[in-house]
């Protein structure tokens, strides 16, 4: 049967190292983002990317793309022994690539006063079939492609809710949006709404086809999908795709979908962790400043829970009355620390009660009416999943980094779903043949001695998971970040009804993305709603495409206001860690103004200019009075001079 490696199994070990990996960083399935403008063959160059223009969308010319793309890899890449292509697949594990959902553009580094360059997502997922050379799959094998719409550690197959597919005599022929658009599925050849079934499973497709195995007895085959996120033009049921997003960062299945190998739809759990047609690719990127203030340590995450089934006591032979449970690792965030989850549709006290009741001891405690707070140990935190009927439930997942960590330290925090499986006692052995035994007087019968047993056939086991990985960096790399992903959280919020479930989460989050731009020297108050960020909306350079017209101007974001404070520099300024904390000014009317900044480069220029006595300006911005914006030297005293 087709079928990806996962976590637990092994291929061959010159070419798979997916058993090194954790299952929600398949090896086999990849999400990448291309920017035209930047390179548009960015995979050995074979396949281009064509648009009119970098600084607009064009959807038919990136569905081309992409399908030109897996037509490439299966006629280059099938072999196992042979180079794996994914290593030439650009960067994955930064922030601005990969499956964020808040970077429709980048600005242009030769002009960053014009228009934007726009970025294409796309993912890939490799099929491994192990048959005789020559032979083909007797049916053609389709793959699905669902985004989760945030992060989540419910990725079970759920048929009903999270899997939902067009059947064809029980069998899936083509996916459909989950339950309250929980998942959105992506296609290669059109927008969902835009074709009948979607052209990608109505005939013979890039995305359907069958698997023939030319040598060996191995061979890899490529399906795929264009991400799109940021065009106007794809909709679920009528609304703006980037509308039904409340995350930054997003999860994406590939299912493979093989009319003589379903997937199970009774007994086992079956997820990504443990089948062969299930392959999960997510990882949450999140900054954190160093050392910064503490608004800038705090990282938050929006994430989707499932409601679990009523808890219950535990007791050995009934593990299915014990809730589900989330358990997270912490990895190697410092003990001490300290996280929250909001939940607003639950009461913290009633997963306390719960808590209570099934553990001895744990870490946590009610912040607020629906806030849970938990002190981070060394190890592992227990959380009950609340229980109950209806939506699944809104959260927000946020850590607080204590101030000692530095730059270049990574943490990663992984969250997993854990529930009850069900197990099946095994038939009760065929009775003895009858037996005559005298018995001997006084003795007591061999079963009233042993009396009754107990087995207990359930077992706990894991659902699913979503990590999180917190790089630590400088208020410099954080800035642009957060205040890209402010403007288009921001944009997101007003255009969802408050009736939504996410919408108290999403003015939370904001509220912390907006202490987190304060924290690394931002105006959060200067920057407005815009569901293309900062950077403005993308349009082609030449409006019409006409011969020799020139780009339009390009919106102002807002009026920008500049103080200056002209002087020399006094000293420089240091924290108790050794870092470069700001510099103090002594101003041309003789008073002494101190002006902070982390920047590597402006303290370099700043020990350069108290050193050599020279004339500078210090630059602040809007109402930022004492943060250094820009550094000018103006000039040597008298006695330099030549």
């Amino acid at each position: 049967d087709p079928g990806f490696a996962n976590y637990a199994t092994s291929g061959p070990p010159s070419v798979d190292t997916q058993a090194n990996n954790p299952f929600w960083l398949s090896q086999d399935l990849r999400v990448f983002t291309l920017t035209p403008g930047v390179n548009a063959s960015p995979i050995d160059g074979a396949v281009t990317l064509s648009v009119p223009d970098n600084t607009s969308y064009h959807t038919a010319q990136a569905y081309t793309y992409i399908t030109q793309l897996l037509e490439h890899l299966n006629s280059t890449y099938s072999n196992p022994g042979g180079t794996d292509p994914f290593t030439l697949f650009p960067d994955q594990t930064n922030a601005l690539s990969a499956d964020s959902s808040v970077t429709p553009t980048q600005p242009n580094p030769a002009n960053l006063g014009g228009p934007p360059f726009v970025n294409y997502n796309f993912a890939v997922a490799r099929v491994r079939l192990t048959d005789a050379t020559g032979a083909t799959t007797p049916k053609p094998v389709k793959v699905f492609f669902r985004l989760f719409a945030a992060e989540t550690s419910d990725t079970d197959y759920q048929p009903a809710l999270t899997y939902p597919s067009n059947f064809t005599g029980g069998l899936p022929e083509s996916p459909l949006p989950g339950v309250s658009d929980v998942t959105l599925p992506f296609f290669a050849t059109g927008n969902y709404e835009s074709s009948p079934v979607n052209s990608d499973y109505s005939a013979a497709s890039i995305n359907n086809q069958p698997i023939t195995v030319a040598s060996g007895n191995t061979v890899w085959a490529y399906y795929g999908c264009y991400l799109n996120i940021y065009g106007k033009d794809n909709t679920i049921g009528g609304k703006q795709i980037q509308k039904l997003l409340p995350s930054t960062h997003s999860c994406v299945v590939a299912q493979i979908a093989y009319d003589d190998a379903p997937i199970p739809t009774s007994g086992q759990v079956v997820g990504p962790e443990n089948s062969d047609k299930l392959a999960q690719r997510n990882l949450q990127i999140t900054f954190s400043d160093n050392p910064g203030p503490a608004e800038a340590h705090r990282v938050p995450q929006t994430f989707d829970l499932r409601r679990g089934p009523a808890a219950g006591a535990d007791s050995e032979a009934e593990l299915v009355q014990r809730p589900d449970e989330l358990m997270i690792d912490w990895g190697s965030v410092p003990a001490g620390s300290v996280a929250t989850i909001y939940w607003p549709a639950v009461l913290a006290q009633d997963v306390l009660n719960v808590a209570d009741a099934l553990y001895s001891t744990h870490q946590l405690s009610a912040a607020d009416p629906h806030t849970l707070k938990v002190v981070v140990p060394n190890g592992r935190t227990f959380v009950p999943v609340p229980s109950g009927t209806g939506e699944n439930i809104a959260g927000l997942f946020t850590v607080d980094l204590p101030s000692g960590v530095k730059a270049g330290e990574n943490f990663v925090v992984s969250v997993r779903r854990i529930t009850t499986q069900r197990g099946k006692a095994p038939p009760p052995p065929p009775p003895p043949p009858p037996q005559i035994q005298t018995p001997i007087a006084g003795a007591a019968s061999p079963r009233a001695e042993q009396g009754p047993q107990l087995i207990n056939y359930d077992w706990r086991q894991v659902v699913g998971t979503f990590a999180v990985r917190i790089p630590v960096t400088t208020a410099k790399v954080m800035r642009p970040v957060e205040e890209n992903t402010l403007a288009i959280m921001k944009w997101r919020l007003q255009e969802m009804d408050p009736s939504n479930r996410w919408y108290p989460v999403l003015q939370r989050y904001i509220g912390l993305i907006e202490g987190r731009v304060r924290g690394v020297g931002g105006s959060p108050g200067q920057i407005p709603p815009s569901e293309w960020g900062i950077w403005g909306e993308p349009r082609p350079t030449h409006p019409g495409h006409g011969p020799g017209r020139p780009p339009e101007p390009r919106p102002v974001r807002h009026q920008r206001r500049w103080d200056e404070q002209t002087g020399k520099i006094e000293g420089l300024v240091f924290d108790r860690f050794g870092d470069f904390e700001g510099l103090l000014l002594r101003c041309v009317d003789g008073e002494e103004r101190f002006f902070a900044s982390r920047e590597e480069e402006i303290e370099t220029l700043a020990r350069f200019a108290w050193e050599e006595r020279v004339r500078v300006s210090v630059v602040t911005e809007g109402d930022d009075r004492d943060e250094v914006a820009r550094l000018v030297l103006r000039r040597r005293p008298p006695e330099h001079d030549f």
